[in-house]
């Protein structure tokens, strides 16, 4: 009886040990799969920043952003999960650059038409926990990351701006160098 209990704790244990190699084997995968998701993301992300004025290509990025983090905000709101491809900020900032429907496709967006308009949508099964949806999040946080490194750009450029206007007023109010003759 002592033999056969201490199997089954040995068998029990050797099963847990395969699950949580198999867990381990499969949260790496995933991390890798986010990594390469990530990658391809920035890609898109630095081929709209290269097309574009950085006007428009913050206006492209902010509203993918909004997009696609509303989705991941409020995932029980069906309003979040899908856009009309005909409005005219989305049409105009988003769906009118290659990079940007190809971050939507890659993310996981598709397209069906639904009272004679095409729409954008996410489905409707995609929850968290589900690798769909975490290409959702990664899609998200590179979003968020390019936003906060160009605001960071941003104040950087108006710090030196300001510091180059300092200096020409300085050099403004000087008065010419003169010699003095002896």
């Amino acid at each position: 009886m002592v033999e056969e209990d201490s199997r089954r704790e040995a068998a029990a244990r050797a099963a847990q040990a395969r699950l949580a190699s198999t867990a381990t084997a499969a949260q790496s995968d995933n991390t890798e799969a986010v990594r390469k998701h990530k990658l391809k993301i920035k890609k898109h992300i630095n081929d709209i920043t290269g097309q574009l004025r950085y006007e428009a290509a913050s206006n492209c990025l902010q509203l993918l952003h909004t997009l696609i983090d509303n989705v991941v905000s409020h995932p029980e709101e069906t309003k979040y999960r899908h856009f009309r491809a005909a409005q005219p900020k989305i049409a105009a900032l988003v769906l009118s650059q290659p990079p940007a429907v190809d971050i939507l496709v890659e993310t996981g967006f598709r397209t069906r038409t639904q009272d004679f308009q095409q729409q954008w949508f996410v489905p409707d099964d995609w929850k968290p926990g589900v690798w769909a949806w975490t290409r959702l999040q990664a899609t998200a946080d590179s979003l968020r990351e390019k936003a906060e490194e160009w605001e960071e750009l941003v104040e950087k450029t108006k710090l030196n701006a300001q510091r180059e206007k300092a200096v020409e007023s300085a050099r403004k109010v000087r008065p010419p160098f003169s010699f003095v003759e002896l």
